[in-house]
């Protein structure tokens, strides 16, 4: 918070050509010792990796009590788990924010001769210029789009329909029913990939361009624990190292 504000104060002086205040020693140095008193591990969004979205699609047909306490029909039931298998498997498959999976189009998605598909993102966080990116997406993937698709759609229409705020609830939603502990957000498929990517083999290098990352920090910390398994310590004793 500190931060954001000390941000917002020299873009303010900057914008009329005075010499930002945040630049000064002192200023720099409490900030440094702000931090160092509040240090303490950052709250990570539990990953949804590939056995958790396995547990999700088990039970994602069950019908549900809603707001009000009633219980969903079974055709609500099948067309909320249909849009819920879909968003999940499309933000795991393009590793994506949740910003960038509410401002998806029909437009955005198409469809390759051996049936997987290709997504564009034309907007990021680190793509502000809105070069875009073009992302794969599996045949599953695809398939679940294709079922929920209107037979009649404008391409501008949005995918999902839903906020950044209502996919994250979703996802939330979601794994509490399949009886997942952890804290489930909309970063978690994200998250949830980098690690299956990582327990896969997957360098640093490839998720960052995976996840669109311009720096390792954010995915080296998600997968701490794959690479740990993939580490000299790790295959020294996958090589029959011995124990005293």
């Amino acid at each position: 918070t500190v931060a954001l504000s000390m941000s917002s104060i020299a873009a303010a002086h900057r914008s009329v050509g005075a010499e930002s205040p945040c630049d000064h020693e002192g200023v720099r140095q409490t900030l440094a010792g702000i931090r160092r008193q509040a240090a303490a591990p950052p709250r990570q969004a539990t990953g949804l990796t590939l056995q958790a979205l396995a547990a999700i699609r088990a039970v994602s047909h069950r019908c549900r009590k809603g707001p009000t306490g009633r219980l969903e029909s079974v055709a609500a039931a099948k067309h909320r788990a249909a849009v819920d298998m879909a968003l999940l498997m499309v933000m795991r498959d393009a590793l994506l924010r949740r910003t960038e999976a509410a401002a998806l189009t029909w437009a955005d998605v198409t469809r390759a001769e051996d049936g997987s598909g290709r997504l564009t993102v034309r907007r990021s966080k680190t793509d502000q210029e809105g070069d875009g990116a073009v992302l794969y997406l599996s045949r599953l993937a695809v398939q679940y789009l294709g079922a929920i698709r209107p037979a009649e759609t404008a391409p501008g229409a949005r995918v999902f329909n839903l906020s950044a705020r209502q996919i994250s609830r979703r996802i939330a939603a979601a794994a509490t029913a399949a009886g997942l502990d952890g804290v489930w957000s909309g970063h978690s498929p994200r998250v949830g990939m980098a690690q299956d990517l990582a327990a896969s083999g997957a360098e640093l290098p490839e998720l960052m361009t995976a996840g669109r990352w311009a720096s390792p920090r954010m995915p080296a910390r998600y997968t701490a624990h794959e690479q740990a398994a993939r580490g000299a310590v790790a295959r020294y004793y996958a090589r029959g190292g011995a124990s005293p």
